[in-house]
């Protein structure tokens, strides 16, 4: 049986359960057929106690995962005795090829995560290449200071489309804010063009509509809802523009009290902006060239000085 499972091409879809056998032993069986199969797609892992106990096993489990010519699609957990220890494992082990993470991750509300097995996914998740796009935590000992640990994750990741904890997960509406500067960070332009632009789909899972539950802001909602579009670089520069110049007033705050060097890449990045996007596109209104010149021009008539040749100049 073992050697017709190694020569097997044709599983997408592998239900793992040790059914009271030794991981690891098990595991030397598998390790050949998980890194030669290209069709499988899957991992579901069903009641399998013991996995908390046995680190190498698991690790031998895993580890052919890495000479995979693509990544998984999804390893469930399922009823499987995940802890902390596990999480380690998990962790250490994609560590060393981060594009082979699975696209999904999902732990069921049996697993017994503590802070340092957050702070294990949250490490994966910083890693560069990191390949995760769905992380699914169905535990309720999920508080403000997870939420925080995966939004400073995030700031750092492009990856990672969708995270959702459990309908009884014990964040605050404080604890939900700290996700707005990771998707918008307004502490500087810079800062919002190199916020998060990855991640559509925040909240908890109600499970028994299998919907989201989102107890965001309404900006949240909307920067989340922006990121969904694949032009990254529009996405970036829409969020700068509904910030910094979709007003008079909010030209006037970021144009204050530049110098005239800054001022002139400003008008650079301003023009270039809407001659590859156009002004409706960037939601700014039809007479924002107007109005932004105009406003250059009256806080700062220096710049007639300067032989600046842009098309911006010609509106």
């Amino acid at each position: 049986m073992a050697d017709g499972l190694i020569k097997n091409q044709s599983i997408r879809l592998l239900h793992f359960e040790l059914c009271g056998k030794n991981l690891w032993e098990v595991a030397l069986y598998l390790s050949l057929f998980l890194e030669n199969n290209p069709s499988l797609d899957e991992i579901h892992f069903l009641d399998n106690q013991g996995m908390n106990h046995d680190g190498e096993g698991l690790n031998l489990l895993l580890s052919p995962l890495l000479k995979r010519s693509r990544p998984l699609e999804e390893i469930n957990f399922g009823n499987a005795d995940v802890n902390d220890d596990v999480l380690r494992v998990i962790t250490t082990v994609f560590e060393e090829n981060p594009g082979r993470t699975p696209k999904s991750i999902e732990f069921s509300p049996y697993a017994q995560i503590g802070r340092d097995g957050f702070e294990c996914l949250a490490r994966l998740l910083e890693l560069p290449g990191c390949s995760l796009q769905e992380l699914h935590l169905n535990n309720e000992d999920v508080d403000d200071d997870v939420a925080n640990i995966f939004a400073n994750s995030l700031r750092s990741n492009n990856s990672l489309r969708i995270l959702s904890f459990v309908r009884e997960a014990m964040i605050s509406a404080a604890g939900w804010r700290v996700f707005d500067t990771v998707v918008c960070d307004t502490e500087s332009m810079n800062a919002t063009y190199t916020s998060n632009h990855t991640l559509t789909s925040l909240g908890n899972l109600d499970s028994r509509s299998n919907q989201l539950i989102n107890p965001l802001s309404e900006d949240l909602r909307r920067y989340l809802q922006l990121n969904k579009n694949e032009n990254k670089r529009l996405v970036a520069r829409k969020k700068v523009f509904a910030n910094y110049f979709v007003s008079t007033r909010a030209c006037f705050n970021t144009l204050d009290g530049m110098t005239s060097s800054l001022l002139v890449r400003v008008i650079g990045f301003v023009d270039k902006v809407i001659a590859e996007n156009g002004e409706e596109m960037l939601g700014v209104g039809n007479n924002f060239r107007y109005n932004f010149v105009y406003l250059l021009l009256k806080n700062n008539p220096i710049l007639l000085m300067h032989n600046i040749r842009y098309s911006v100049w010609a509106v």
